[in-house]
């Protein structure tokens, strides 16, 4: 359980079988390509224009899938992986390359066709609105009177009626026009006037003293004729609308053969952009990159009786800080907690793999806080399913729902320690249903009835972790060569930790030896703390006043160790919201109505807490490994090993040749 040993590699070949090489790299995964220091023979070969048109292809076809996803939804279950297809598929796709690329085209053009049209639809919609005022007017809209009148029509802001109206013109131009009122709401009044042409004017000049709107629409129809074109004009619209649909929908036997062709070239593209770290001779490349070290003998051998290609071991770049990619190894229980450590961040090269403790302590916490049988029981059956069983599972959720599987076991164990299954369920359903007095007993202790005892046992806990930290902060550090601070910044204060710890014992104990034993290891850690916490000062006054003020950091380890106090808050809260939904379903007897009120509240009582409990555990088991435990030790700041390979999005790609 470690960090995979990696070295650094230089690959000479002829570059007739840069392509060959490439490929068979793709496929083969194990390295990870960087950029070359370029020999002054060689150049770098540039492939932007390539990567570019992949990339514009990629986008077409992923926007071409959107649109299909959208239109015609496929129904996948949320634990699917990617569609597997064969060799003989793959190679098909490629050769179409053009026909895919064109229909995804196509539906592309047919959803700008659909925007269009729905944009028209809006506009019309408004035209009507704006419409639906004048509808009482019967001339065309562009009329605007005779040789010897006028027609102006427009709006008052406000309800008039004609009496007022005609109030209105006598105080501003002295006579009447003909008024027509075509529509009056709160919000407006529309009308029609027609005046002599010698009128015109004074009509004019007596709208505008009442502030009207002129109306503006042109045409030949009246607005009843517009308003009926528009109506058909966007029922033609929605017609042609679900005829596209209908086209798009019909692409969508086409949907895999479009992502295969996605994938396909997401894998070209990633090749392309390996081939612009490549150094380009006349006849020869050189590609530069990472393997791990029990890798490189096989890719040797295969490269040079393959592809004639000479490969060697280079050293890093240490003065200009290179820094090796981080590859995990670690064995089937610890693997599905990588995913934790890499949440956080991946171990520098300076670091030690810390997987391994931080697995044992994440499955052992989150057991401690769900802490009932039965849930754990429901958690194994259901995460070990779908994490060992169940085929064509996504192997990120197959890698969750393994550890979650692992937690489940811890569940069990501890709710078995804590004698709680569904809380009190076995007890309840054994003296109410049938009269018997089975019952769940705990192993250890009922922590609803001894929480004093959970707490220390909480807290004690608590500090294993904690100095686990400090012993993975004495290893890093020896591992480093810092062999001082090993002994005087870790070593030091597992032995003051020990000590407070051993002191204790023996005073709970009653044990003189062993508190005295515990008084003389506090006594020989804060002595050398006070003498070699502040070593890095040449002033030996300035030293043993840095080595006291660092003893304050006691508060810090013993504020952390309070923390795990919510090992006791949450398993006691599960083992409690369990024994109440218990007791509340009970509190109509057992008779058949009280059997059919237990079982309801049980399954959704036990429901919600399963929920809320399993979602608090594994929050808080994460916060307990991400700040009280990394921050003892771990500096992180890694990069995660990326190999050349042939990497998908919606299916699993079959090695193909790719065509020449």
């Amino acid at each position: 359980m470690a960090i995979v040993d990696m070295s650094k590699v230089n690959i000479y070949g002829y570059k007739s079988s840069r392509k060959e090489v490439l490929e068979y790299l793709q496929q083969f995964g194990i390295l990870e390509v960087c950029d070359v220091s370029i020999p002054e023979m060689y150049e770098k070969a540039d492939m932007s224009r390539q990567i570019s048109q992949f990339s514009g292809q990629m986008n077409t076809l992923k926007t071409a899938i959107e649109i299909l996803d959208k239109y015609s939804p496929v129904k996948v279950p949320f634990y699917a992986d990617k569609t597997l297809v064969s060799r003989d598929f793959a190679m098909n796709i490629r050769r179409n390359d053009g026909q895919i690329t064109k229909k995804a085209a196509q539906i592309i053009e047919l959803t700008r066709n659909i925007e269009e049209k729905n944009t028209l639809i809006q506009k019309n919609n408004m035209t009507l609105l704006s419409l639906n005022t004048w509808l009482d007017f019967d001339l065309p809209q562009n009329f605007h009177g005779t040789r010897s009148s006028v027609c102006i029509t427009g709006a008052l802001q406000g309800e008039y009626d004609l009496m007022r109206l005609e109030k209105l013109f006598i105080n501003y131009c002295g006579f009447v026009p003909f008024i027509e009122i075509l529509s009056a709401s709160n919000q407006q009044t529309c009308f029609s006037i027609f005046a002599h042409k010698s009128d015109a004017e004074s009509v004019e000049n007596a709208l505008k003293s009442m502030g009207y709107t002129k109306y503006l629409q042109a045409g030949g129809e009246t607005p009843n004729e517009m308003f009926k074109m528009l109506k058909l004009e966007n029922n033609l619209l929605i017609k042609n609308i679900e005829d596209d649909k209908s086209k798009i929908i019909d692409f969508a036997e086409k949907r895999l053969e479009i992502q295969a062709l996605y994938d396909i070239v997401s894998v070209r593209k990633d090749k392309y952009s390996v081939i612009n770290k490549l150094g380009l001779g006349k006849k020869t490349f050189i590609l530069s990159g990472y393997v791990p070290k029990k890798e490189f003998d096989n890719l040797n051998s295969i490269l040079t009786e393959q592809f004639g290609v000479y490969s060697e071991i280079t050293e890093l770049d240490a003065e200009n800080g290179e820094e090796y990619p981080i590859l995990f190894k670690n064995n089937a229980v610890v693997r599905p907690v990588e995913t934790i450590v890499e949440s956080f961040s991946m171990p520098s090269k300076t670091d030690v793999d810390p997987t391994a403790i931080t697995a044992f302590f994440y499955y052992f916490y989150f057991g401690m806080m769900f802490s009932d049988a039965g849930y754990g029981l429901l958690v194994m059956i259901v995460c070990g399913f779908l994490g060992f069983f169940m085929k064509n599972v996504k192997p990120s959720l197959q890698n969750s729902m393994r550890m979650f599987f692992y937690c489940g076991i811890s569940t069990t164990f501890w709710g078995i320690l804590y004698g709680s299954f569904f809380g009190d369920a076995i007890g309840i359903i054994s003296k109410g249903f049938f009269g018997g007095n089975a019952a769940f007993n705990p192993i250890l202790f009922d922590p609803i009835k001894k929480p004093m005892e959970l707490l220390i046992l909480s807290i004690i806990l608590g500090m294993m972790q904690i100095l686990g930290g400090l012993v993975m902060k004495f290893i890093t550090m020896a591992k480093n060569g810092d062999l001082a601070g090993a002994f005087f910044d870790a070593g030091l204060w597992i032995d003051i930790l020990l000590g407070i710890g051993v002191f204790v014992s023996g005073m709970v104990f009653e044990i003189e030896t062993v508190k005295y034993i515990g008084i003389g290891m506090i006594l020989a850690g804060v002595g050398g703390r006070i003498l070699f916490g502040g070593r890095e000062q040449k002033n030996f006054i300035l030293r043993l006043l840095m080595g006291i003020i660092s003893l304050y950091d006691i508060t810090g380890y013993l504020s952390d160790a309070l923390s795990y106090s919510r090992l006791m808050a949450l398993g006691l809260v599960t083992g409690a919201v369990a024994s109440v939904t218990n007791t509340m379903g009970s509190l109509n007897g057992f008779g058949i109505g009280g059997a059919f009120m237990f079982f309801g509240v049980f399954i959704f009582g036990h429901s919600i807490n399963f929920a809320i409990n399993m979602l608090g555990a594994y929050i808080h088991t994460n916060r307990l490994q991400f700040v009280e435990f990394f921050g003892k030790f771990y500096e992180g700041g890694g990069r995660k090993f990326e190999s050349f390979s042939m990497k998908s999005k919606y299916i699993k790609l079959d090695k193909y040749q790719e065509d020449k």
